[in-house]
């Protein structure tokens, strides 16, 4: 299949793009930096197109003659009215003009930030109660494109990461952007000790499985209207993590600090707290995930700076 596909050279995006071009898809990228990952530069399954998310003509000549399109790229949340501007209106441009085109299958970016601080697990069809701009316009974007979806006959699903990890895909990889993995990674290299919260951690996913999910949506033709939480099947603490690291560097110590976490969700203190059925039942999804954070804590031990 052709894919148009945002985001590709940021971190998640260049995962569904390998994941993409592994199975065997032609992949157009919309990037603003075409240059920035050289491996992709140099695989005829990839064509780069330089543009942003609100250059019109250029993500209408580069939908010509798709069969999907992934939409990965972020906006900018600052304030309410950014949002909308530079996150919620070039996806609503990009599915509406991509529907009106003839492209029958959208895939786009959600969060579980959507849902807010709820205290009870996550789950696909419960509603949203964004309590940030950023949870507030995936909100907006998931409902605007089944909209589209609705209005137009198409197919328009999509994918809700958990915290994602993964080394750099390669030369000009990008990674995540929260700093504990990091942290950690950095005290074990120095051999000091490494502090964390007790009983906080979550269901990490790796992005190569994480970009799974993607694939299977590029393909479907029966799923529609659906929101598919991205996440493994593991809780890992911050302090198994932690542990992990002392263990491998072989000098730090561990700190658990104590903290009143009466007011935080779910998803950061309980086991097993959100409902990933749904990817199981869809795609026979079911992904570990403590033994690829160890490879990768090690990896940044040992390689990052």
């Amino acid at each position: 299949m052709k894919v148009f596909l945002t985001g590709g050279t940021g971190f998640i995006g260049s995962y569904v793009v390998t994941e993409l071009v592994n199975k065997g898809h032609e992949v157009t990228i919309l990037a603003r930096n075409p240059g920035k990952i050289p491996a992709f530069l140099a695989n005829p399954s990839i064509k780069l197109l330089k543009g942003e998310i609100k250059d019109r003509e250029v993500i209408k000549a580069g939908l010509y003659g798709k069969d999907a399109v992934v939409h990965l790229a972020l906006g900018e949340f600052s304030t309410a009215v950014g949002a909308v501007e530079n996150d919620v209106l070039p996806l609503a441009y990009i599915m509406e003009t991509a529907a009106l085109m003839g492209i029958k299958n959208l895939i786009s970016t959600s969060t579980i930030a959507t849902y807010g601080n709820i205290q009870k697990p996550y789950a696909e069809d419960q509603p949203t109660r964004p309590i940030a701009f950023y949870g507030a316009a995936k909100a907006c974007a998931e409902d605007l494109v089944f909209a589209v979806a609705q209005v137009y006959g198409v197919r328009a699903n999509f994918v809700s990461p958990g915290f994602t990890f993964a080394n750099a895909i390669g030369e000009g990889g990008t990674l995540y952007h929260d700093p504990r993995f990091f942290y950690i990674a950095k005290q074990a290299r120095e051999g000091k000790d490494i502090e964390v919260v007790k009983h906080t951690g979550t269901q990490f996913i790796h992005a190569e499985d994480l970009a799974k999910i993607y694939s299977e949506l590029v393909v479907t033709t029966t799923h529609n209207r659906r929101v598919f939480i991205g996440m493994g099947n593991e809780f890992v603490t911050w302090e198994e993590i932690a542990n992990m690291a002392a263990e491998i560097g072989g000098k730090s110590k561990v700190i658990p600090i104590d903290q009143d976490l009466t007011n935080v969700t779910p998803s950061v203190t309980k086991n097993y707290p959100i409902d990933l059925s749904p990817i199981k039942g869809a795609f026979g999804f079911d992904f570990p995930s403590r033994a690829k954070i160890r490879e990768h804590v090690k990896w940044l031990i040992e390689n990052w700076q």
